[in-house]
């Protein structure tokens, strides 16, 4: 069973994947950067909280 803080970043990574695979346009470019720095920014907060060298199943 997952945590809120585990689903959130697994939630967070398929985002990015999806946005990785859009097209080129304009639009789109500017939604995927944000979406993939919000990505980036709850990854670096989740494993701030995570002791170190514990393994999540993602």
């Amino acid at each position: 069973m997952w945590t809120r803080t585990q689903r959130r970043v697994a939630e967070l990574r398929e985002m990015e994947r999806l946005c990785s695979d859009w097209a080129d346009d304009d639009v789109l470019v500017l939604a995927r950067d944000g979406l993939n720095a919000l990505a980036a920014d709850y990854r670096a907060a989740a494993d701030a909280m995570v002791p170190s060298g514990a393994v999540w199943d993602l």
